[in-house]
């Protein structure tokens, strides 16, 4: 039988298998920690239930992999190769970028003694990088300075015989099949062709290659005369990395302005004469606000001007201005289908990544930080012995960075925004697994499922939402209660009921919530990496959360109430990340005993020494990823052979040392 959906069927396989893994690793690590035989009749049948779960499911994918023909055919299908490019522009479709034409141009036409220079232009997609090289590529200097120019239009697959295939075919305009010629005919052809001549290349749409790739090609172009040049355009800065080139020129969103005369130039042509003025002034001031809409992306410009065009019903415009799921579903038809290019050429494990993302809501400003926290909770990233998963997810952020899927923020450094065509991007790759509640209206239209796995909650009353995942989603990995102005009011029995039921949650956000108390029952989240209890009012951590053996990052930031940590906290022998204000550190007096079996902890702004075993200053001695300050106090308390035993010199990443 085949299935509906066979690849959301291996994922949700994959998804249990990791489930069921985690689970048994989990239960074995405490049978050893706490030094527990086996007991014959329990923990062997719970080790059974987890076989024959294990076992289940491989039958499910193994029925899965029947259906891997028509899988193959129908990715086949979507990942059709983009259209081809040319280098004609029409004139309606250049507006703006004049700044942009003239420092290319520039840069393009410069005297200097280099063989060839690469200039990469590098976006987002749908900027209008093409149509930029293409008009630089038809300007009169630029006729004037070279004696070739060719056009290549590279897309995904850099195929480097197809390349020099289009460079004969473009110097020679003969449209023979070249098709099938070995490189060794075509590369002195090429050769041939360009030697002694300045010429100018366009390569269109360039994703990333190595060098092994570029350097055969480069070896033709240098052939050519002094002064030649190579525009490239691309969506990523890596084209630049490999090919040597100059620094990338970034180009960035279309300024308001000329997106209004663009969409001027097409929506109102050949109506202006007919118009009153009256018309007149009201559809601009309607078309302005749906320009305001476009995100300064200059084809979705197009194609909210490309919908009006030709009508002049003030009516009309001022209902599609309003109706903002109809601008987005215009600017979907005309640019998701390229954007989605951008999602597909990543791997694996930098688009789920990004799939994330689709969470949070709009104009939402990440901080890399605690988004790659997140990212290591949910086990998305990678790494190896070589370098930390801090760090590795540092390169999945930069790789996603360089591809334009974030961009810097002008408010911070170190943080970032997605543009909205992005985030919607990231919603579509993300279903039906990601869900955002932003009201109660759109609660009634949610589809809580078993495919459910990552909740946001932007809602005040909580109460309904969290019913129906307890009910219907108890494969749920991450839930957010996303801040508000308002606190978002939880019950302990509701509370209670998350850790009883959705046992695995990786990620759990309780920020900003009117919380108090942490139910014992937090311990049942034996999965949990990742819990934000910042902006409460919780006053203690129950001692069971010290049983929570796979947490990573524990943030308790702006919890006045909170004046200790619990007896076992060292327990958490996997926490990486503890976030305190400097108030719980300047007024604390005592650690909870072991803390040096922390030794992957980052952040302990304090530690007061002690004379009892478990409290001196040799806790620190294998604390060596300890970064930023430490106030080491009470040094009174250490013992001389002790407290070189401390090895703070061995401590590479710490900044500040305070002994006192």
């Amino acid at each position: 039988m085949e299935m509906a959906d066979p690849v959301g069927e291996l994922q949700d396989g994959a998804w249990d298998v990791e489930d069921a893994i985690d689970t048994v690793s989990t239960t074995v690590y405490r049978i050893i920690r706490n030094r527990k035989r086996l007991c014959p009749g329990k923990d062997f049948l719970r080790f059974n239930a987890f076989c024959r779960k294990i076992k289940d499911i491989a039958a499910r994918i193994d029925s899965i992999s029947q259906a891997t023909p028509t899988l193959r055919s129908e990715w086949a299908g979507r990942l059709k190769i983009p259209y081809l490019t040319g280098f004609v522009v029409s004139q309606e479709d250049v507006v703006g970028r004049d700044d942009d034409v003239r420092k290319i141009l520039d840069i393009v036409l410069a005297h200097d003694s280099d063989q060839f220079s690469v200039i990469p232009i590098v976006g987002m997609a749908v900027l209008g990088k093409t149509t930029l090289a293409q008009v630089i590529f038809n300007r009169y200097e630029a006729i004037q300075h070279f004696d070739l120019r060719i056009w290549v239009s590279v897309t995904v697959d850099f195929n480097y015989p197809r390349i020099l295939e289009d460079i004969i075919t473009s110097i020679t305009h003969m449209n023979g099949d070249l098709g099938g010629l070995s490189t060794s005919i075509l590369e002195p052809r090429a050769v041939g062709l360009l030697a002694g001549k300045r010429f100018l290349l366009v390569l269109d749409d360039v994703w990333p290659v190595n060098y092994f790739q570029w350097e055969p090609l480069e070896k033709v172009l240098r052939h050519g005369e002094r002064g030649s040049r190579v525009l490239v355009t691309s969506r990523t800065v890596k084209a630049s990395d490999i090919t040597g080139a100059l620094d990338p020129y970034r180009l960035g969103f279309l300024p308001n302005h000329d997106c209004w005369r663009l969409f001027r130039s097409i929506a109102f042509k050949g109506s202006n004469s007919k118009l009153s003025d009256r018309t007149m002034e009201d559809l601009e001031k309607i078309g302005m606000k749906i320009v305001a809409k476009c995100g300064g992306l200059p084809l979705a410009v197009k194609a909210m001007a490309g919908l009006l065009r030709g009508n002049t019903d003030v009516n009309k415009w001022q209902k599609i201005s309003n109706n903002d799921m109809m601008i987005c579903k215009a600017e979907k038809q005309n640019l998701l289908p390229a954007l989605r290019m951008s999602y597909h050429y990543p791997p694996s494990r930098i688009k789920q990544c990004f799939a994330y993302c689709s969470i949070f809501p709009k104009g939402h400003v990440f901080d890399k930080k605690e988004l790659i926290k997140l990212w290591m909770a949910e086990g998305f990233i990678q790494y190896t012995q070589l370098e930390s998963p801090e760090e590795t997810g540092s390169q999945y952020f930069d790789e996603l960075l360089m591809r334009s899927f974030f961009q810097a923020s002008d408010v911070e450094n170190d943080k970032y925004v997605m543009h909205d065509l992005i985030h919607e991007l990231a919603q579509l790759v993300s279903s039906p697994y990601s869900l955002q509640v932003k009201n109660s209206e759109q609660l009634q239209r949610c589809s809580f499922s078993h495919k459910t796995h990552h909740v946001l909650l932007l809602v005040k009353d909580v109460d309904q939402p969290i019913t129906q995942m307890v009910h219907k989603s108890k494969q749920l990995r991450t839930l957010v209660l996303f801040p508000s102005e308002h606190p978002k009011n939880i019950r302990n029995t509701q509370l209670d009921k998350i850790f009883q039921t959705l046992t695995c949650l990786r990620v759990l956000d309780l920020s900003s919530s009117t919380i108090s108390v942490l139910p014992e029952s937090i311990e049942k989240l034996e999965l949990l990496c990742y819990l934000d209890l910042s902006k409460t009012k919780i006053t203690r951590l129950p001692d069971s959360i010290c049983n929570l053996y796979n947490l990573q990052t524990l943030k308790l930031l702006e919890c006045p109430s909170l004046s200790q940590l619990p007896k076992h906290f060292a327990k958490l022998i996997n926490l990486r990340h503890l976030e305190l204000d400097q108030s719980f550190w300047y007024t604390c007096t005592k650690l909870p005993p072991s803390m040096g079996s922390l030794t992957s902890l980052h952040n302990l702004h304090a530690f007061p020494v002690g004379c009892k075993k478990g409290y001196g200053i040799e806790e620190l001695k294998h604390m060596n990823y300890l970064t930023g300050a430490v106030h080491v106090s009470k040094l009174e308390n250490a013992a001389v052979p002790n407290a070189a035993e401390a090895k703070l010199e061995e401590k590479e990443d710490l900044e500040k040392l305070i002994l006192e």
